[in-house]
């Protein structure tokens, strides 16, 4: 710039604010770039910054670009970008991509560019959310949010394994975590059960019955899920996580659940949990739990009727003649429907435990079994993240 034009810039930064105003649309491109780049008022370099936009100077796309790296005032460089989005060249347009992708800048500027370009030109965001994303480590949490739902709008579905990798991350806050796993939920993840598998013990319970409701569904590897709710229900405090788990493993129920069944049956003291830990063992159930369910019928607990009354029908389908006992105690402890349900299943019994099984139909149950061997076959992440923590596609 010559000394005749800096001149002329620095006599208009000595007007009062009002007659600048009304003066910087009378500056040239060049004077314009030359007050934001040396002004000493963030706002001065701003409103140089928007003029510059307005007057659609192609020729400042670099200097406003660079603006976002080298001015540490947040309002500049989100001016400048706008700037940029006004001006809508390719060259412009090209500087917002790497304005998004410059980890030197910071975020509040990469957002306001990912917003512009998603407006503008989304083909260009597509193309860089992905690699922006991958460090997310290195980002605020409202700007990998942002992010990430950018990934479900646009339906960057090839991507998707990155919000498993950012839901599975227990580095990271719970948000951030929980936002990766909605992500994961609209694109359809086929890995989606892993992000819920790894919120089953997070210090939020809203989120582990969630993740535990996630894995209640046919089509999963129960190889895989069926372990980690099981944990579920051993190891958590709370009566509604457990009943979750409990509901859910009826989707991958197998004969190797059946001693933990034995031992919810007997000591689950949360109503619906003890429930479902009543349904599966009505599907699973086989000679070795006779002694479990005579131990139930033979306490003198308030359990629910429907729950007892299914013990009993249990009982006659397994046809042990052992279990006359447990149902003459019933039927002098209780009355009504449990009783007249213990005197027919005992008669039942009595008659001849071939037969009475026989003559007996089991209900209907809404266990999926599964036979326990099966493998899991699993598709694997196609990312991972580095060294430095950032997320790096695995080459085949």
């Amino acid at each position: 710039m010559t000394r005749t034009l800096a001149c002329a810039a620095l006599s208009l930064l000595l007007l009062p604010a009002a007659a600048q105003a009304k003066k910087l649309d009378k500056l040239s491109c060049d004077e314009l770039v030359e007050i934001m780049q040396t002004a000493s008022d963030d706002d001065d370099r701003a409103d140089a910054a928007e003029v510059l936009g307005e007057k659609g100077c192609d020729g400042a796309v670099e200097a406003l670009a660079r603006t976002c790296v080298d001015d540490d005032d947040n309002e500049v460089c989100n001016t400048a970008v706008s700037a940029l989005a006004e001006i809508g060249s390719d060259e412009a347009l090209q500087a917002l991509v790497g304005v998004l992708e410059n980890g030197e800048v910071h975020d509040g500027g990469r957002k306001k560019a990912l917003n512009k370009l998603l407006d503008d030109e989304p083909s260009l965001a597509d193309g860089a959310i992905p690699g922006v994303l991958g460090t997310y480590r290195k980002l605020d949490p409202p700007f990998t949010n942002r992010l990430l739902a950018a990934m479900v709008d646009r339906d960057l579905r090839d991507y998707g394994d990155l919000t498993i990798l950012v839901a599975t991350d227990r580095t990271l806050k719970t948000k951030v975590r929980k936002n990766a796993l909605k992500a994961a939920e609209s694109l359809n993840h086929p890995l989606l059960h892993d992000a819920h598998i790894s919120l089953l013990d997070d210090s939020d319970k809203k989120l582990r019955i969630a993740a535990c409701q996630g894995l209640g569904r046919t089509g999963l590897p129960s190889g895989t899920v069926a372990p980690a709710l099981e944990k579920v229900v051993r190891g958590d405090d709370k009566g509604d996580v457990r009943a979750a788990a409990l509901k859910s493993l009826k989707f991958h129920g197998h004969a190797g659940l059946l001693p933990l069944i034995h031992t919810e049956v007997l000591t689950e003291k949360h109503p619906i949990a003890w429930g479902h830990a009543v349904d599966l063992l009505i599907a699973l159930a086989d000679a070795s739990s006779v002694d479990t369910v005579h131990q139930v019928l033979l306490r003198d607990d308030n359990l629910p009727d429907e729950g007892v009354i299914a013990l009993i029908h249990l009982l006659v389908r397994i046809g042990d003649p052992s279990s006359i006992h447990a149902l003459r105690s019933l039927e002098a402890r209780v009355s009504g429907t449990v009783d007249s349900e213990a005197v027919i299943a005992r008669k039942y019994l009595e008659s001849g435990a071939a037969d009475g099984a026989g003559s007996y139909t089991p209900p209907p149950t809404d266990v999926v079994i599964w036979d326990g061997t099966t493998p899991d076959d699993l598709p694997v992440l196609s990312v991972q993240l580095d060294a430095n923590g950032i997320a790096v596609w695995i080459q085949e």
